[in-house]
């Protein structure tokens, strides 16, 4: 199984491209399940697969993995807050100063050591990993 974000990696320059289509339904064809992840929302989702003619996935998982998707769109699993919960993280997010950084949006995650260790080992088009998997497989 290997899940890739969507916007920026499957999606490039808007459009998807040919050699991306073919090597994902490859990875498929072996047995292998490939899980479309986003940021999006259900709706955005669903509107962005329609819009780039994406069939080629076994799951989704949306919202920043708040919520899982099945190969027919409907919802198997879904991560929501209490509401005394989203009122502490506004209360805490309410002491930042959004305008500290400049008026850009201020991070709050940091990589931690070992992740920028191996960041020259990051795959930056799912090609090139769909590429490397195929290889490893034949």
């Amino acid at each position: 199984m290997i899940g890739s974000d969507f916007d920026g990696t499957i999606v490039q320059r808007k459009t998807i491209s040919k050699k991306t289509r073919e090597q994902i339904e490859a990875f498929r064809k072996r047995g292998n399940q490939f899980v479309i992840v986003s940021g999006r929302t259900v709706t955005k989702m669903k509107e962005g697969l329609k819009k780039y003619e994406a069939d080629f996935y076994d799951a989704i998982i949306v919202c920043n993995g708040a919520a899982i998707l099945d190969r027919n769109l409907n919802l198997i699993e879904e991560q929501t807050m209490d509401e005394e919960t989203v009122k502490k993280l506004l209360c805490d997010l309410a002491a930042y100063d959004p305008v500290a950084d400049g008026g850009r949006a201020v991070s709050f995650a940091h990589c931690p050591d070992e992740v920028q260790a191996h960041a020259h080992t990051i795959h930056t088009k799912i090609e090139d990993v769909l590429e490397d998997i195929l290889h490893i497989q034949s």
